[in-house]
């Protein structure tokens, strides 16, 4: 018997930073730092909550990132003595870096981010021509790289947020399927996903070897494609923005496709609509593809929610369809599903 469930995973990326004190300080010579600050608006001093700051090594070495909480305040524990800048990643406006700064071993330093407004100035157009920029021809279109990379911004604080917090996601499903004798059967399915902050990038190398194995399919289940997915150079590797995008109701409207068909499995094209002034994803809309021929499509709606005493966008409900035909037995005419996503339970509990 066939059944078409839809999207059996979603990790949506969701949790805050909350402030923690300083970690005991330790006399040894060798012994990692810390590093902790606020960070407020230049103008007026209000904090700047769910906000991502980079921890940059001033020579060689891994740059970190965290979110700060409601409050503007961010810490980094573990932080081996030697010379540094803070970067805030600020959705919409240009980066603001610190001077460089010296964390001494087994002591907090303390420094106070002051991010300025100076907004990312946009054009929409759109051009002719069915061109399509790979991320090695993105900086060819200097507004539709500079929206790309304002858009990434958010799910790096996404993925930020993971690294974190735990927390629980519950995927309500209602699914429709359409069968040749027994006519419309209908299934309520519950997914719960609890979020584990030390598993989240094993979590995420897993997906991609998935997803290059099998495109957006996986034992007969169709995959959800997440933002992290989508807003990611390595994805535009495969695939490719039309170097147009059009502004409707104060959104911008990002169109994406494949470089190639798939010889195997399924993949995508569709659409990645990001507010006008935010930055922050509003919706997605995907197309399902066997070859260069679409059998399915989904949509997902984003919505700002209540986190720890501010917001956050999510991914908040959603609904797509798809034809039985190349992706089941003959028996089913294909099937139709709609979701919602409730979170809940956010507990820092993930290193910084």
């Amino acid at each position: 018997m066939f059944c078409l469930a839809f999207f059996r995973r979603f990790a949506a990326a969701a949790a805050l930073l909350l402030f923690a004190s300083s970690a005991p300080s330790v006399a040894a010579q060798d012994a990692p730092g810390a590093a902790e600050g606020v960070a407020r608006d230049a103008a007026d001093g209000a904090p700047l909550p769910l906000l991502l700051v980079r921890l940059l090594p001033a020579g060689q070495g891994t740059a970190r990132g965290v979110v700060t909480d409601a409050q503007g305040r961010f810490r980094f524990e573990g932080v081996p003595a030697g010379e540094y800048r803070l970067q805030v990643e600020q959705i919409g406006f240009e980066r603001t870096q610190s001077p460089v700064l010296r964390v001494r071993p087994g002591e907090t330093l303390f420094h106070e981010l002051r991010g300025s407004a100076r907004p990312v100035l946009l054009e929409a157009v759109t051009v002719q021509g069915g061109r399509c920029l790979t991320a090695d021809q993105l900086a060819s279109d200097p507004d539709l790289a500079a929206l790309w990379n304002e858009a990434k911004k958010g799910v790096e604080t996404r993925r930020a947020f993971n690294l974190q917090y735990r927390y629980t996601r519950v995927m309500r499903q209602d699914i429709r399927a359409r069968w040749r004798i027994r006519g419309t059967t209908r299934t309520m399915k519950v997914d719960t996903f609890v979020n584990k902050p030390d598993s989240v990038l094993l979590r995420e190398q897993r997906r991609r070897a998935r997803l290059r194995a099998h495109g957006y399919m996986d034992g007969g289940y169709l995959t959800l494609p997440l933002e992290t997915d989508l807003l990611d150079d390595e994805f535009l590797r495969d695939h490719c923005l039309e170097p147009s995008f059009d502004e409707v109701e104060g959104a911008y409207v990002l169109r994406f496709r494949p470089v190639r068909p798939r010889r195997e499995g399924v993949g995508i094209r569709g659409v990645i609509t990001v507010d006008a002034q935010s930055y922050l994803i509003r919706r997605l809309d995907f197309e399902y593809l066997r070859g260069d021929r679409p059998f399915g499509s989904t949509y997902v709606v984003y919505e700002d929610r209540n986190v720890a005493g501010s917001t956050l966008r999510l991914p908040a409900s959603g609904g797509g369809s798809a034809r039985a035909e190349g992706v089941g037995r003959v028996a089913a005419l294909g099937a139709s599903s709609t979701f919602t996503f409730d979170y809940s339970g956010f507990d820092r509990t993930g290193p910084e």
